[in-house]
């Protein structure tokens, strides 16, 4: 019975090499988390500055004369 066995030499460099790629996993995760987030938040800042210049407008825009015609809710 013959045993062949292969040792393979690991230098430094790979040992760092597979620690890089195993940091750009987890690193690359972080990435697009942090765009989604960012993405999410501009479009809840827009759709709240959207809001409130709507409201501004409600309330200081005068009204045409076919809103004054319809009768106030509850009459």
């Amino acid at each position: 019975m013959h045993i062949v066995t292969r040792v393979r030499v690991v230098t430094r460099r790979d040992v760092v090499a597979d620690m890089a790629d195993m940091a750009l996993v987890p690193g690359r995760v972080a990435v697009v988390l942090v765009v989604l987030v960012t993405r999410v938040l501009l479009v809840l800042v827009l759709c709240g500055v959207c809001h409130v210049v709507l409201r501004l407008l409600r309330r200081f825009v005068p009204r045409s004369v076919d809103d004054e015609c319809i009768p106030p809710r509850g009459m």
